[in-house]
């Protein structure tokens, strides 16, 4: 019962976040999102550690699907920085700029990548629905768990650059509605590249569709 309850739940809320994405830009959910990742930045990686299956993995697994290195890749919503960590396990010495709008989650990126001592990582503070960042100025962008504004992506985005979308949840709710997710990316100028569940998640990846010459 319990979890026909859960999986009912998921599916609206992955509907919702389809099918009604300005809700992301109301004034609770802003204010939401710049109060929560404060409050549990000191415990979020203990949090991760213990749920690595349905968190770290789908990102992983989500990035060894794309079949040529990235020049730069742009981390959104990084938090402590656990998928630019896998991100450049994947892709080694690849220039990484990971953002996001915590000062508190950053400070724990920052300590990890000191202590590691990796030079091609930089974190920014900075708001994902205002990217910091030049036009076409990347080759992958990535999004784990995290509000998704698809005219930010696109622009950032190189001809033909992707896009790695990951959620921890909700892997088996996305999928029925798949059609509607591809065509959802398409009015944002992108295309469905591969998408796949992995444990109880998804990952999505989408491609910029070049202009017509």
């Amino acid at each position: 019962m319990i979890f026909k309850i859960k999986a009912f739940i998921l599916d609206r809320l992955v509907a919702v976040l389809v099918s009604h994405s300005d809700f992301m830009e109301s004034r609770w959910f802003l204010k939401a999102m710049k109060i929560f990742p404060e409050i549990i930045s000191s415990t979020y990686d203990d949090s991760i550690a213990k749920d690595r299956s349905s968190y770290q993995d789908v990102i992983e697994v989500g990035l060894l699907q794309i079949q040529e290195k990235p020049g730069r890749i742009l981390d959104l919503c990084t938090g402590t920085g656990v998928a630019t960590l896998i991100a450049n396990q994947v892709f080694p010495n690849t220039p990484i700029v990971s953002i996001d709008q915590s000062e508190g989650m950053l400070k724990m990126a920052r300590s990890k990548i000191e202590r590691l001592g990796f030079s091609n990582i930089e974190f920014k503070l900075g708001n994902v629905r205002r990217l910091p960042e030049s036009d076409g100025s990347y080759d992958l962008v990535i999004s784990s768990n995290a509000p998704i504004y698809l005219s930010e992506i696109k622009r950032v985005l190189a001809p033909a650059g992707k896009c790695l979308i990951t959620f921890s949840f909700g892997g088996h709710s996305f999928c029925k509605i798949k059609d509607e997710v591809s065509k959802y990316l398409n009015k944002f100028g992108l295309s469905l590249v591969d998408f796949d569940v992995v444990g109880q998640g998804v990952f999505i990846i989408s491609e910029r569709i070049r202009p017509c010459s």
